[in-house]
């Protein structure tokens, strides 16, 4: 799928060390600290966690959903996956739509400039898809800086 990405991360610690070092960089368990990374969930098998860059206004958020397993060999391994938040996806999903009904009118109204909604629809789902990949990407350097990997 476009809009989602697999994340396999091997932390040198325990589960129960990786948890707590989220944990530190996440609302509300960070207490007051005013400097934090993500919003979300922790429980003792896994995590629901939203970037937290930009506040709440912010178009595209990336949701993070996994576990902690710890390995034979007394390490652990987070497994997750990224995906595009809801409001993210409703964004995309109503933008469409307006093109859609713009594609209609043009039809309808003026049939020589139809393909100027079509090319619109074309770049920005281009640019939806280098979003959600580019902020992926952010997430999971986030995630990395917060677990020392």
């Amino acid at each position: 799928m476009l809009y989602s990405k697999m994340l396999v991360l091997n932390f040198k610690s325990s589960s129960h060390f990786a948890r707590q070092l989220l944990k530190e960089n996440t609302y509300p368990y960070c207490g007051d600290k005013k400097n934090y990374d993500f919003i979300g969930t922790i429980t003792d098998n896994g995590f629901k966690i939203k970037i937290a860059l930009s506040g709440p206004r912010e178009v595209f958020r990336t949701v993070a959903e996994g576990n902690f397993r710890d390995t034979n060999d007394g390490n652990a391994e987070i497994v997750a996956k990224l995906r595009l938040s809801h409001e993210t996806l409703i964004f995309i999903l109503l933008f469409n739509f307006v093109i859609l009904l713009l594609t209609i009118c043009f039809a309808i109204f003026d049939m020589t400039k139809i393909f100027v909604p079509i090319i619109i629809f074309l770049v920005a789902n281009a640019a939806f898809v280098l979003a959600a990949h580019s902020n992926f990407n952010t997430t999971i350097q986030l995630i990395e800086k917060t677990l020392k990997i």
